[in-house]
């Protein structure tokens, strides 16, 4: 008995250290930062830009790089490090295609020339004799002339008969009524009072349609209206923005630094430029200069942005959120919208 209590002991003590490890490296992941720093260089047309992801002391990192047209990435932990994208890992699939296309050792090859060599191909062949071809036999020229006779007879009695069946053709066509093609019968009135009730019908069936939708459109806006003015909407709206804004001071990079100088042809895209640039001047008006050029066409900077994301923080934001008794009660009503409109269009059909 002691024993068995002594392996249960041991086997809790076991799995209680196994949940404080994951339980730390949850705390580590919560708490750490995740920090970015992104750089950037532009001189004409040539652009250089480098992007650096690392947690925990650089022990994981990320990095893509982009210079000369050419893209390459990697994703390093501790001291191990494997290219994701770029010219390094194309050339590492071709060696892995070229190595299994390559015909290994035992493939059978061709066979011999015993199989093959000895076997040939056994052909008719018909022997003509030209000569005899070529000779005419006396009776051939009498016989030639009495067809010829004959083919001219039955040309002259074609004729006279497609003479007599195009005036029976005339006499018809004279029957025809005017304004009728020929070869189609006028359509009786009993036809045509069809063919004017069936394009009266699909017209009639289409603007049934279109009113129908105008009024469950209308119907959907008026519902929504009254989803959108009610308190408890109204306040889970407040409360989504305060998360967004939370959200986005969090995410948005704390330190700017470099200088840009930017003339452009179009004076019109200038303006905007320093337009936007002075809304934001606040906020880089210590670390980034922007130079605005109006008699030269140019494009020249160089920036480095730095910033860090806490998971936890996030996360505290999101509890916030979700605890909110409004938010679950907004989305009762949402779904019970949806029923009654689920509910009215099986009635209406």
């Amino acid at each position: 008995m002691e024993i068995l209590l002594l392996i249960l002991k041991t086997i809790g003590l076991i799995i209680l250290w196994i949940l404080l490890i994951l339980l730390a490296i949850l705390l580590i992941i919560l708490i750490t930062p995740f920090r970015y720093e992104v750089r950037g260089h532009i001189e004409g047309k040539q652009i250089t830009a480098n992007v650096k992801f690392h947690f925990w002391l650089r022990l994981i990192a990320a990095c893509v790089n982009f210079a000369d047209k050419k893209l390459e990435g990697y994703l390093r932990i501790l001291f191990f490090r494997k290219y994701i994208i770029g010219d390094r890992v194309k050339k590492k699939k071709k060696k892995e295609d070229t190595e299994e296309n390559k015909p290994s050792e035992d493939t059978a090859y061709a066979p011999d020339d015993e199989e093959t060599g000895g076997e040939a191909d056994d052909k008719p062949e018909d022997v003509i004799d030209s000569g005899s071809e070529d000779a005419p036999e006396p009776g051939d020229e009498e016989s030639s002339d009495a067809k010829e006779d004959d083919k001219s007879k039955e040309e002259t009695e074609d004729e006279s008969g497609d003479d007599t069946g195009d005036e029976s053709e005339g006499d018809d066509e004279s029957d025809e009524p005017e304004g009728v093609k020929p070869g189609k019968k006028a359509p009786s009135p009993d036809e045509a009072l069809e063919k004017v009730k069936s394009i009266y019908d699909k017209i009639k069936g289409k603007i049934t349609s279109a009113l129908e939708k105008y009024e469950s459109a209308k119907k959907k806006l008026m519902k929504m209206d009254r989803f959108l003015h009610l308190k408890c909407t109204q306040h889970t709206i407040k409360i989504a923005v305060k998360f967004v804004k939370r959200a986005l001071r969090a995410v948005i990079p704390k330190k700017i630094k470099g200088y840009a100088r930017i003339g452009l042809d179009d004076p019109k895209l200038m303006g905007m430029i320093c337009m936007y640039g002075g809304m934001f001047y606040p906020l880089y008006a210590k670390t980034f200069t922007l130079e605005t050029v109006f008699d030269e066409e140019v494009v020249d900077a160089d920036f480095c942005v730095k910033g860090r994301i806490i998971l936890g923080e996030l996360l505290i934001y999101l509890i916030c959120v979700l605890v909110q008794p409004d938010l679950y009660r907004t989305l009762k009503a949402y779904k019970r919208m949806n029923r009654q409109g689920g509910q009215n269009g099986k009635e209406q059909q």
